[in-house]
């Protein structure tokens, strides 16, 4: 009952978003009340964060890897750079095209989604959402 009157106090509403998201109500409920009195809204992928995390570990890895070959390496250090640089453009490729996924089936949450497929706790909140 008082979510309406805590978004009107806010600047902006974060969504951070997963792939249940619009299947909550209360959720759903949020966005349109911020919708409704034009607060910003952003939404995030929470998937995000562990995709960042998991780009800057592919780097640590690689400069590992790269003080690990250099050594050894009796040429002119291209080969040591190249391995390194082969791995992590690889794994930061397979970051991106996960990315990617999660955008596009955000987008067509957004297309499909139907308010009266959202799912509740308690089927009473739905008479006090519904208008």
């Amino acid at each position: 009952s008082n979510i309406p009157a805590f978004i009107r106090a806010s600047q902006e509403l974060l969504v951070l978003w997963d792939e249940n998201y619009f299947s909550r109500l209360w959720c759903v409920y949020e966005l349109a009340v911020a919708q409704s009195v034009r607060i910003p809204i952003r939404v995030l992928p929470m998937h995000v964060y562990v995709l960042v995390a998991l780009g800057q570990l592919y780097w640590v890895a690689a400069g590992m890897g790269y003080l690990l070959v250099t050594p050894w390496d009796l040429g002119s250090g291209h080969f040591g750079t190249l391995t390194a640089g082969i791995l992590v453009f690889a794994l930061q490729a397979h970051a991106g095209c996960r990315l990617a996924r999660l955008y596009e089936k955000l987008q067509d949450q957004f297309e499909s989604f139907d308010v009266r497929g959202a799912a509740i706790s308690y089927e009473s909140d739905r008479s006090s959402i519904y208008v």
